[in-house]
């Protein structure tokens, strides 16, 4: 498990021992989530999947780039910690995500990452490496179903504004 000394500074009510007993809480659902709920879910709404990479990466200190990949029901063969970056960045490359769709035999896909400044608005780079991502795939026939943001309790859906 992984405590960043800026947990206090993102959660300011609550003490360092309660926020190692959160994370600790939170690594137990996601075991849970692994051995059990993953193989049988069907992604049912966008506000599932929000929150569910809100409980996995929403308050990290570090940028992470997450792809869930999908059978042709939407159902979550898995979900993948694909890429880490810094504070403000992390880089996704589609190749990587394209090589991983393949192997699971994957027909479509959800992006998302973290924004640890709260801000969940996406950036000109975040815009770029959608359509990369969106487009390498399309050769594929491989789908985007959406990229979303998680920036603590804030997100931002590009399939909600239109944007795939």
């Amino acid at each position: 498990m992984q405590i960043y000394t800026s947990a206090q500074e993102t959660s300011p009510n609550y003490s360092l021992d309660e926020m190692t007993q959160l994370l600790q809480a939170r690594d137990r659902l996601l075991a849970i989530w692994d051995s059990t709920l993953k193989r049988e879910c069907v992604i049912k709404s966008p506000k599932a999947l929000v929150d569910y990479y809100q409980l996995v990466f929403g308050y990290d200190g570090l940028e992470s780039f997450f792809v869930s990949y999908l059978d042709a029901k939407h159902q979550v063969i898995a979900t993948h910690r694909e890429f880490s970056g810094t504070v403000n960045e992390v880089r996704a490359y589609p190749r990587v995500i394209a090589r991983r769709a393949l192997q699971h035999d994957a027909v479509a896909v959800v992006l998302a990452h973290c924004h640890p400044s709260g801000h969940a608005e996406p950036s000109q780079s975040d815009l770029r490496t959608t359509t990369e991502i969106k487009n390498g795939l399309e050769l594929l026939n491989i789908s985007v179903l959406d990229h979303i943001i998680v920036a603590r309790k804030n997100h931002y859906s590009f399939a909600e504004h239109g944007l795939l």
